[in-house]
């Protein structure tokens, strides 16, 4: 299962790879720059004169500087969304087509003395076709408005040729409507063919899913929200509680377990989730936000629904009543662990396959170890999955599975361990390191946190790091830095989806930074928690969040799968467009040589 190609973090990296093909378009000035001089070295392709440069100049160049500018404020005033920058960008890019046509119709314009009016035509209609595509990606879906961008710079071209281009007349304008229909009819058919598989599964057109994920990329714009809450599911949101409290009363520590799952990217929706949850819990000197059971479809579609919870997990934070006492950590299980450690009346479920990668784990199965540790007299019990060991392709753990039944099992196991020996006096050290690593080393806001508990004469650490998993040489490394300080460790991240906005769909801790320097920063954390070892109570307690919004069941396959559909069939689009627009272009001219036109 390590490498399940079928799997949803599988087809998210596909799904990555497809987003990752869309520009990051260069500085402004810099793409001016290079209009400037590709205009004056095309210009001799339409002749190898100083005059053909000059041609080139006004005829290529003059148009491209003009489009950049202008089709940012009009496609804005459309209802668009397009940044000089990106505009600018598209305007080279259509610029750089006309001049393929020109340099590939030599041969043509040699053997069969083809107008250089005609191919300068062919030429803005191919860059044409390409302002439009981007537009309608980047900018608006709404094809007539995006058109009229689109347009821009083959209009500003169209007085220069007359000027400039020998033949350009009357008859050449009429070419000009011909080539538009021809090029731009099949085009839109294909873009709308393009769309369905969305369209058809979510009310929603690719050009916006998309136009407002690079807004956020880009600018940080929310508005990708509106999107997703339009096929959002409202769920019950169960999420745990278990927080330490000092002798004066005030709390050490919280640890809050939510069955959410922090994604999908940047700042949208449930991404940061453990930051978010944190300030919304000041009372708690350290909250620790570990990933609980869920998969991507339990993504919170909104910051508001985080928010929510957030407020929740506080109120919940003041009913919790505490006891003194914790049991030592136990583990139970080989390939499939689960460690479980009871706090008052609380037992937390760490779970781990490390080193054999994993992804996800289904609520349900999450829900079931939860139960199974209840059996074995905890009041309760909240389960994570420590998401530390992952690989490209790695799979989910779902319902009715080998790895399903294990976890089952060992949750079971490691509780009943722990409720048949004595409890003892419970101490807890915290600490944490926000500075040490940021989102450049695909780390969250949170850092790194330690928790270290002291019971029965066993030191156990708990090392959150808030980040989208980590690689399986983390772990390793951390244990080699800590085997001289605790007796047991579980390293665990938050699968926090806010770095995915820098590394896409795979980028776990350890990824960008080193895991040695990973464990360099995570043992002084965890001196630091031992130095700061107190007693305290603990206690923990459920909470439940009504019409919860989030991306619902089955969503994400639904909706990776119609991204990938529109993948797979783009080549082919492309293809058929280029095609008709070609045969199209030579029946015109055929037609127009055999009429003597």
């Amino acid at each position: 299962m390590a490498h399940d190609e079928d799997s949803i973090q599988g087809s998210l990296e596909q799904s990555a790879k497809i987003s990752s093909v869309v520009f990051n378009a260069p500085p402004t000035l810099l793409t001016y720059a290079y209009v400037v001089v590709a205009a004056a070295v095309l210009g001799l392709a339409i002749e190898a004169t100083p005059h053909g440069m000059l041609v080139g100049l006004l005829a290529l160049g003059v148009p491209a500087l003009l489009a950049g500018p202008l089709s940012a404020p009009l496609a804005n005033a459309l209802g668009g969304t397009l940044y000089y920058k990106r505009a600018a960008f598209i305007s080279a890019v259509a610029m750089s087509l006309v001049g393929v046509a020109l340099v590939a119709s030599i041969p043509l314009r040699v053997a069969w003395r083809l107008p250089v009016a005609h191919v300068l035509l062919v030429g803005y209609l191919m860059g044409t076709s390409f302002r439009h595509t981007a537009l309608w990606i980047t900018s608006d879906n709404r094809h007539w408005r995006s058109m009229l961008v689109a347009i821009l710079q083959v209009l500003a071209a169209v007085p220069f040729m007359a000027a400039l281009v020998p033949g350009f007349g009357q008859r050449e304008l009429l070419i000009l409507l011909a080539l538009g229909v021809i090029f731009l009819a099949p085009l839109v058919f294909f873009l709308h063919v393009f769309d369905t598989p969305l369209k058809n599964n979510f009310k929603v057109s690719a050009s916006e899913l998309f136009r407002y994920y690079l807004d956020h990329l880009t600018s940080g714009r929310m508005d990708g929200e509106e999107i997703l809450s339009r096929f959002a599911e409202p769920i019950r949101a169960r999420f745990g509680l278990i927080a330490f409290q000092r002798r004066d009363g005030s709390i050490k520590a919280a640890i809050v377990v939510p069955a959410l799952h922090p994604g999908p990217i940047g700042k949208l929706g449930g991404s940061d989730l453990p930051a978010k949850v944190a300030e919304a819990m000041p009372q708690a000197d350290m909250v620790m936000v570990p990933h609980g059971a869920a998969t991507h479809d339990y993504n919170p579609v909104s910051s508001k629904e985080v928010e929510r919870f957030g407020r929740a997990a506080a109120d919940l934070l003041k009913e919790i009543k505490y006891a003194e006492g914790g049991s030592a950590a136990h583990t139970a299980g080989e390939d499939i662990r689960v460690t479980s450690q009871v706090f008052g009346d609380t037992a937390l479920l760490t779970y781990t396959s490390w080193p054999l990668p994993i992804d996800d784990v289904d609520y349900g199965v999450g829900h079931i170890a939860e139960l199974q540790a209840e059996l074995e007299g905890v009041d309760r019990a909240f389960f994570v999955d420590c998401h530390n060991s992952l690989l490209p392709g790695a799979g989910q753990v779902l319902m009715c599975t080998p790895r399903a039944d294990a976890i089952a099992e060992a949750a079971r196991g490691a509780s009943r361990a722990c409720k048949e020996t004595p409890t003892g006096a419970l101490r807890v050290g915290i600490a944490q390191d926000k500075t040490t690593f940021g989102k450049d080393h695909l780390i969250g806001a949170q850092g790194v946190q330690a928790l270290v508990t002291e019971t029965g004469g066993q030191r156990f650490a708990y090392v959150l790091w808030d980040g989208n998993n980590a690689v399986p040489d983390v772990t390793r490394a951390v244990g080699e830095a800590l085997k001289d300080l605790v007796d047991g460790f579980q390293v665990m991240t938050t699968d926090n989806h806010s770095v995915n906005a820098i590394a896409g769909s795979y980028g776990p801790v350890g990824h960008a930074a080193p895991p040695r320097e990973i464990a360099k920063a995570t043992r002084a954390a965890v001196e630091k928690a031992i130095a700061d070892l107190e007693p305290v109570a603990s206690g923990g307690k459920k909470g439940v969040l009504e019409d919860f919004r989030v991306f619902g069941n089955q969503k994400t396959v639904q909706l990776t799968a119609s991204i990938n559909t529109m993948a797979s069939i783009t080549l082919e689009l492309t293809a058929a467009t280029i095609g008709i627009q070609a045969m199209g272009t030579a029946v015109l001219f055929l037609v127009l040589r055999a009429v003597g036109a």
